[in-house]
């Protein structure tokens, strides 16, 4: 949420007023669950304000009260499962990643409400002061991605359908959850099992549990499957044995296409070749295949041979017009140019699936379904 100095304030209070509700201390157990990054929490308002005089002075821009000054991220968890400590640290490592440490941050962990929550405000100037933060296109769902990551990370849940909540408060939102049966339970759900199976490491020997699973890479599988909406091992399977068929199927088209490309510039440098060096032939001819004369022309002699034992090879009765093969050549080459944008999806998309396919057998220890099939191993 970007936070704006706002009609009758200027903007040390507008500053003021959002950061003295963060740090309540009635809500932050009196100071105890708040963290900062390359600022100090007590004095935080007025480093962003140098900071933006710094930036004022160094671009000349200043956009008055349409100015952006900060931005404001609130992340809620379900009663009960973490600490204000844990909570803390999430929204920490979150502001860190998605600002990528270019921008001072605080974090203010909030334990008045039952359900521990979050809030992350960050400058909107940078640390260097001579550029600012802006708001992309997706820049929410970015937001959410890391974050929905980094709870996996921690064995925490993440929310199945996010845009179901939209426009709900926290309660009614909390309510929707708590509704029985929500998710069928006569199906096997993989989102589910794969978030049990993360919220197991969380007891004794979670370390060891974590660097043999890969917790990170674990994270980013939930979060992929969640975003595909692939919530059954059967259909990842099947996705995956597909993708893997339809690589492979445009691998042997692109080595076809190639082959033929090559081929039809092949006969046109021969022909071209051919055509050079014919006169100089018949004139060999005519000098009776004569020592002397074969010294003098040597390379277009051989040149000519050499051209026309290719076209035996391909037991060419008559030759095609180098006109005729250029015409061929073209929508060939057109054809290798979509196959190849085509094969790169594919090949995304397959290396996205195997990978998390695998990575799904090793976390639930999941029996191979479906036989092996081999990849080629093509590189483009």
């Amino acid at each position: 949420m970007p936070l704006h100095i706002g009609s009758g304030r200027s903007l040390a209070r507008a500053l003021k007023d959002t950061i003295d509700y963060f740090e309540n201390p009635l809500k932050t157990d009196n100071g105890e669950w708040i963290t900062s990054y390359e600022c100090d929490a007590h004095t935080v308002e007025e480093e962003f304000l140098i900071s933006k005089q710094k930036y004022l002075s160094i671009t000349g821009r200043n956009q008055g009260k349409r100015d952006v000054i900060a931005y404001h991220i609130r992340q809620s968890f379900k009663p009960g499962e973490v600490t204000p400590e844990e909570a803390n640290r999430i929204g920490y490592e979150l502001a860190k990643r998605f600002t990528k440490g270019n921008f001072a941050f605080i974090v203010c962990t909030h334990t008045d409400c039952a359900h521990i929550h979050n809030h992350v405000l960050w400058n909107s100037t940078s640390l260097s002061s001579d550029r600012k933060f802006r708001n992309f296109l997706g820049s929410s769902f970015a937001l959410r991605r890391v974050s929905d990551l980094i709870c996996a990370e921690n064995g925490l849940p993440v929310i199945k359908n996010p845009g179901s909540s939209k426009g709900k408060n926290y309660a009614k939102h909390m309510e929707s959850l708590a509704v029985p049966n929500k998710i069928p339970t006569q199906k096997p759900n993989l989102l589910i099992d794969i978030q049990a199976k993360m919220h197991e490491g969380k007891g004794a020997g979670y370390e060891r549990w974590a660097k043999l699973h890969n917790l990170k890479q674990m994270a980013q599988t939930l979060i992929y499957l969640q975003e595909q909406g692939l919530d059954d091992y059967d259909v990842l399977a099947e996705k995956s044995s597909a993708a893997v068929e339809r690589f492979n199927e445009l691998s042997g088209k692109l080595k076809q296409l190639d082959d033929e490309l090559t081929s039809n510039a092949n006969l046109q440098k021969q022909i071209v070749t051919y055509a050079k060096t014919r006169q100089t032939y018949i004139n060999y001819r005519k000098a009776d295949y004569s020592k002397k004369f074969k010294e003098q022309n040597e390379t277009d002699i051989i040149l000519h041979q050499a051209a026309k034992k290719y076209f035996d090879e391909l037991n060419l009765k008559k030759l095609p017009t180098v006109k005729s093969l250029r015409e061929d050549y073209a929508p060939t080459l057109e054809d290798k140019k979509k196959t190849y944008r085509e094969y790169r999806t594919a090949k995304a998309e397959m290396k996205a699936l195997v990978t998390t396919k695998a990575n799904v057998d090793k976390l639930l220890n999941t029996t191979e379904r479906t036989p092996k099939q081999g990849l080629e191993k093509r590189q483009r």
